[in-house]
């Protein structure tokens, strides 16, 4: 017995589990896009029968099927162990990164108060927010952000359905009940160089008190920060000639500091093009184990990231740098680098359809920006096409959903070029150090649209 599309509908929500966008359904179910947000509002309305256990909600920029409140009980009983519980210091800290990410413990530290480094693991591992990069300021600590599940969990279909708050909450008045439980007092939160609830944040930030020798040391790669201490104890650094053996001193990147009499080496800025291949994550750890674009670059003795993502089966062309302002300007969405896409789908593609890419294609997060798109060949054989779609957009999963939108589910898809860079002379899985060139004229790129 055929099945209903409603009734398709409902299996397809079932077995995705994570949310799905309209234009996904839409394919999959072989609907318009109208069609499939009726019949969406026609699921949705079935549920709201008071015998249904589910309902329908958007989230992360798609809908997803989840169980009602009033089932929790029901559920709970089902298993065993509940699934772990947010404290009100990791909500604390989780509130902060959602609202001024990309942001660092320091920043999250200068604004609560307390240290946060256990709650910032904590918060790591249950995946609601990861690291995206480093400052660039002494030392380069790391850059936190939320994660797609941390818009899963709370209910939010993107960062911007986050509610309005008063800027003064965020601005180091948040109540700390729990502070006594991090058995931190004020002396030494200042000897970690965290400043106090009356100083300013900017000053913090922005490096004018300072960084802690031990760790500018360890940040330049010359052993861990307790062995940092230890050759710091036995006599054996000079700042600017003097002879250092205290652990709280405070150096500045001007500072001559010289360990057994050599200079100490800075971590300078790399910048890399790699070829990434498919099943492969754009990430530098992956929870379930997967394969990550910082093991292909594990040879490398500075840590560098990825600007921007491509998705898991996507490959190609992928920047990795350990400057933050760079991958912070290529990323901006008001900077407008262009990103060239090799795209391989089924069949013969009408140049109408071609043409609304052209112009522009209303996905579920709105209008897309006009994109070029140049048809390369048609495969008779295979009957597939091949054609090259650039955009200066970086929404999530952007050009399989454009397909997606016009009839034509990606079979392949490939990154070819990022502003001028190409992948001529880079295999797959290899990768390359830009030169000196490429840099100079990458950076012009972003300052040009400052």
């Amino acid at each position: 017995m055929a099945i209903s599309k409603l009734g398709q509908l409902e299996a397809l929500l079932f077995a995705a589990g994570d949310p799905l966008s309209l234009d996904r359904i839409a394919s999959a179910l072989h609907l318009s896009l109208n069609e499939a947000d009726d019949l969406l509002s026609l699921l949705s309305t079935s549920y709201q029968e008071e015998d249904r256990g589910l309902t329908l909600r958007r989230v992360a920029g798609g809908v997803q099927a989840v169980t009602k409140k009033e089932a929790i009980s029901v559920i709970r009983d089902l298993y065993e162990k509940q699934e772990q519980k947010i404290s009100n210091a990791a909500m604390e800290t989780l509130a902060i990164v959602a609202y001024k990410q990309p942001v660092t413990k320091s920043e999250i530290e200068a604004i609560r108060g307390v240290k946060v480094d256990g709650v910032v693991s904590t918060l790591t591992e249950m995946e609601l927010i990861m690291e995206v990069g480093r400052k660039e300021v002494m030392g380069r600590p790391i850059l936190y952000g939320t994660t797609e599940k941390f818009l899963m969990t709370f209910g939010l279909e993107s960062l911007s359905a986050l509610p309005e708050l008063p800027e003064e909450l965020l601005d180091g008045v948040f109540k700390r009940e729990e502070a006594a439980d991090i058995g931190r007092d004020k002396e030494s939160v200042h000897e970690e160089g965290v400043p106090s609830l009356d100083q300013t944040g900017h000053e913090y930030m922005t490096g004018v008190q300072g960084e802690r020798l031990q760790k500018m040391m360890a940040a330049s790669g010359v052993a861990s920060r307790r062995e940092c201490e230890k050759i710091i104890l036995q006599g054996r650094v000079t700042v600017n000639g003097k002879p250092v053996i205290e652990l709280g001193t405070k150096v500045s990147p001007t500072d001559r500091i010289l360990i057994d009499g050599r200079p100490l080496r800075k971590e300078r800025h790399r910048y890399f093009l790699l070829n990434k291949p498919p099943a492969v994550m754009t990430t530098m750890k992956d929870p379930r184990g997967r394969r990550t674009v910082a093991e292909l670059m594990d040879k490398e003795r500075e840590r560098v990231y990825p600007v921007g993502r491509l998705d898991f089966m996507t490959e190609g062309l992928l920047i990795m740098t350990n400057d933050g302002a760079l991958a912070q300007g290529m990323t901006h969405p008001s900077y407008h680098i262009n990103k060239t896409y090799e795209v391989v789908v089924d069949g013969h593609v009408e140049e109408e359809k071609l043409d609304k890419l052209r112009t522009g294609i209303r996905l579920c997060d709105g209008m897309t920006a006009p994109a070029l798109v140049e048809v390369k060949r048609y495969d008779s054989r295979r009957d597939q096409s091949i054609f090259e779609v650039t955009i200066h957009e970086g929404r999530n999963r952007q050009v399989r959903r454009m397909c997606e939108a016009i009839g034509y589910p990606v079979r392949k898809l490939k990154r070819t070029q990022v502003a001028f860079l190409s992948l001529q002379g880079v295999k797959k899985g290899a990768y390359r150090e830009l030169t000196d060139d490429e840099v100079v004229h990458l950076k012009k790129l972003v300052m040009h649209h400052e």
